[in-house]
């Protein structure tokens, strides 16, 4: 793949954006041609600083950023929680480049959220892709699980509403109804209407019963729980 020349404005036309940020620029030079020998089509954008960095992150957003785990008197730790704390690179790939004898940086940076890294003394085409490609794969398990985790806590949002909100004034009134078709099933000149009115006896027995399920379901608001509680609302309503 092509890539475009410093200066173009490639995040308009859909190319991503990597941000190189390293105090040396032997280093940035050196990582941005091993990308570019990679086939990555990327449009680069340096930075030399912490300082530098949060300058460029403020002008676009970044698909991808090479944090060098040693900025002058700032750290690539420091670098990284920037990063992630920028609401426009929240989203962006974080891969760490490190010496080979600082494994306990790799350690820490994937534990703040780094998502792979490189290491400078074994920097190939190679170890590039597979960092690159490693990376895009965590992240997307990461949105897939967010999601996850969304999904569940809008569905046990919903079902505490049921449970807490909806559920007593659906029963106040269904015990209600009840009340009435029963009185006028007993009523002598019910004629008629007498087998529908037994039909809607057993439609509110049927809710009522329903609504005690999901109360006792929301007490203990286990994930097979939530589904279950969904379906017998679903039924009930």
């Amino acid at each position: 793949m092509q890539i475009a020349e410093y200066g173009c404005h490639g995040e308009e036309r859909g190319v991503p954006q990597a941000l190189i940020v390293d105090d040396d620029d032997a280093d940035r030079f050196r990582l941005i041609r091993m990308c570019r020998k990679a086939g990555l089509g990327f449009d680069f954008h340096e930075a030399e600083s912490l300082s530098k960095m949060r300058a460029a992150m403020d002008t676009r957003r970044f698909d991808i950023a090479f944090l060098d785990y040693r900025l002058g008197i700032d750290s690539g730790q420091e670098a990284l929680a920037a990063l992630r704390a920028h609401p426009l690179q929240r989203a962006a790939i974080a891969i760490m480049v490190t010496s080979v004898d600082h494994h306990d940086v790799v350690i820490e940076a994937m534990r703040n959220g780094c998502d792979d890294y490189l290491v400078k003394e074994e920097l190939g085409l190679d170890a590039i892709l597979r960092a690159v490609a490693t990376s895009f794969e965590r992240r997307v398990i990461r949105v897939r699980r967010g999601e996850s985790i969304a999904r569940r806590a809008d569905l046990e949002e919903r079902i505490r509403r049921l449970g807490s909100g909806l559920a007593p004034e659906m029963e106040a009134v269904l015990q209600q109804l009840f009340g009435r078709v029963s009185a006028a099933t007993l009523q002598e000149d019910a004629g008629p209407w007498r087998r529908d009115h037994h039909d809607m006896t057993e439609m509110c027995l049927n809710g009522l019963t329903a609504l005690s399920e999901i109360e006792e379901v929301c007490r203990s608001m286990s994930e097979p729980d939530c589904a279950k509680a969904l379906r017998i609302a679903e039924g009930a309503v």
